[in-house]
């Protein structure tokens, strides 16, 4: 229950990560709309543009940096006026393409790499006030790779290793705030596969195989008990068998601390 309700305050983190569309994908089609078209207020006269300056464009949004034959490329600023967006860093022959970071009035940011506009290779995104905080790979403008999604301001809580379109997928380890930590594989940001959860409060800990974020197949369960001054060793009860949807569920073998087993 209490992974359960972790995994919950996980996903609302997601969300937050996610709610910020990347803005680039738009500059193509402006550029190509209004540089070559001859609309741009600072072209509108000229046949060729090379160096430094400034263009605006029909649409509102405003750029300026390098311009090699009428084409932002180079190093520049890109602004989409009615969204309140900005980017800085490298263009490519109009696109955004790159090192670069993007502002949101938010107060989100992401700074690392960029493809056509997308968030692409390695990057970092940061919420307002810090959290959540995201730094790893990314693929079209989603977290794919290797990475790490802080949900904290003190980094206390946070998902380290792999992503797929977003979602955890793979191997990873996820630290809850509860204290609660599960370290194995992942489908779909639900624990299924080989993996070990602890209970940190309860002093509890289950190794072994998951489906749909359950014990599901063969797995090992842990009752450790408090050490007793007079007892040399800890005491510990455990179950080593079938499971099903989180319950023991088939063959098992339960072995008890005074040393007995059924």
């Amino acid at each position: 229950a209490d992974a359960d309700a972790d995994a919950d305050a996980d996903a609302d983190a997601d969300a937050d990560a996610n709610a910020d569309a990347d803005a680039g994908d738009g500059v193509q089609a402006d550029a190509d709309g209004v540089v070559n078209g001859g609309a741009s207020k600072s072209v509108r006269n000229d046949k060729s543009l090379d160096g430094e300056g400034k263009l605006e464009f029909l649409s509102g949004n405003q750029y300026s940096g390098m311009i090699r034959g009428n084409m932002m490329d180079g190093v520049g600023s890109y602004e989409w006026v009615e969204k309140q967006v900005r980017y800085e860093g490298e263009f490519k022959s109009n696109k955004i393409c790159g090192s670069g970071i993007y502002n949101w009035p938010d107060g989100n940011v992401y700074e690392g790499q960029v493809v056509d506009g997308l968030r692409h290779g390695h990057g970092s995104f940061v919420g307002k006030g810090g959290a959540p905080k995201y730094i790893g790979e990314w693929v079209c403008g989603a977290r794919h790779g290797q990475g790490t999604l802080l949900y904290d301001v003190e980094g206390k809580v946070k998902y380290t290793g792999q992503w797929a379109a977003n979602k955890k997928e793979g191997r990873g380890c996820a630290v809850y705030a509860s204290g609660n930590s599960y370290d194995g594989e992942w489908k779909a940001d639900v624990k299924c596969g080989e993996g070990t959860m602890d209970w940190a409060s309860r002093r509890e800990r289950y190794t072994g195989q998951w489906e749909d974020g359950q014990p599901h197949g063969h797995g090992e369960h842990i009752w450790l008990k408090l050490q007793e001054e007079s007892a040399p060793f800890q005491m510990r009860e455990r179950y080593v068998g079938e499971w099903s949807g989180g319950f023991r569920h088939g063959h098992g073998t339960f072995y008890y601390a005074n040393g007995s087993k059924y």
